[in-house]
């Protein structure tokens, strides 16, 4: 989403975080982008980042625009962590314009972890921490529908398949922490638990690809009539 259509426009980002994408699209595209985020500390450091952007504190479910003043929004990892999806879905819907581009980028946490190694899908600790930690852990899979449900047109998908080292996918699926979760809470035997660490200790040094995280990208408009 980008390119000279959006130059002088307004954007948001929705869940901000640090800004990153908020530098990106006023450089790359010479937007004008507006950020908001619910966490005091990310804003903190998008005003740094990105110091001729606009960020303020905001939740999702209500944002505070109105009606049709975006030319295009996003958002990006937001809705794995929301209880109520389509409460934001229908926010970004209503505050883009018509003919504006909603775009949703988001993870599916319960494919990324059956790809994992056997050892640590073996048991369903993993299946059922993704569980756990994500208010929505296939939110990938669900971009389309929810998209479509709000009433925007000319859904395109695509989905990327991310290859993640070791280090990367415990960063990711928090696997240490899964180890460890599992062995106190659903009686993991410690040898599994001793097996997990062990392994993910040798992966750690290397570069070789552990499992793979699908990222859906949707985008869609909203109509002009």
């Amino acid at each position: 989403m980008g390119g000279k259509a959006l130059a002088r426009e307004p954007v948001l980002d929705v869940g901000c975080g640090t800004g990153t994408d908020l530098v990106l699209w006023g450089r790359q595209c010479g937007a004008r982008p507006v950020g908001v985020d619910l966490s005091h500390q990310m804003l903190a450091e998008a005003r740094a980042r990105a110091g001729d952007c606009s960020v303020m504190q905001a939740h999702s479910h209500h944002l505070p625009f109105s009606d049709g003043v975006f030319a295009a929004v996003r958002g990006e990892r937001l809705l794995l962590h929301d209880t109520d999806p389509g409460a934001a879905v229908a926010e970004m819907a209503r505050v883009v314009r018509p003919g504006g581009r909603v775009v949703l980028v988001e993870p599916d946490m319960e494919e990324a972890a059956a790809t994992c190694p056997t050892l640590y899908t073996e048991s369903g600790s993993l299946t059922a921490w993704v569980r756990r930690s994500f208010a929505q852990p296939r939110s990938g899979s669900a971009v389309r529908r929810l998209l479509r449900a709000y009433g925007l047109v000319s859904v395109q998908s695509e989905v990327h398949r991310e290859r993640c080292d070791a280090e990367t996918a415990d960063t990711v699926l928090q696997l240490r922490a899964c180890a460890a979760w599992a062995h106190e809470s659903r009686g993991a035997p410690p040898g599994q638990l001793r097996r997990w660490l062990s392994d993910l200790h040798e992966r750690d040094s290397g570069s070789a690809p552990f499992c793979t995280v699908p990222i859906h990208v949707a985008s869609a408009t909203r109509p002009t009539s």
